[in-house]
């Protein structure tokens, strides 16, 4: 057990988190997210070499913080960001997201 978690178990446990707060159902907030990463479209069909190595960056990409202050590229895009988000704590800005969706 001394491994870190995957994103794709990090990103099913704050989608039932989300879930939780909102009411809303894990499974949506679970597609929102990878809508939000760009990522929903892909599927077994159509992954290949290129989409592995863009799927990575994408995921390097939220794990280093290197998306836009505003969080596009991210987990929790913001129209209107109070704060760089790369700054804030992934939970910060979730409920900054829940506030400004």
């Amino acid at each position: 057990m001394d491994l870190g978690c995957s994103m794709l178990e990090m990103l099913v446990a704050l989608s039932y988190r989300v879930s939780d707060e909102t009411g809303h159902k894990m499974k949506g907030w679970f597609w929102r997210f990878l809508e939000n990463l760009e990522l929903a479209e892909l599927s077994d069909a159509n992954y290949g070499e290129l989409t592995e190595e863009a799927v990575s960056e994408v995921v390097n990409q939220v794990i280093w913080r290197q998306y836009d202050p505003d969080g596009l590229g991210g987990l929790f895009p913001l129209e209107h960001p109070k704060e760089d988000q790369r700054e804030v704590e992934l939970w910060y800005q979730m409920c900054a997201y829940l506030l400004d969706s």
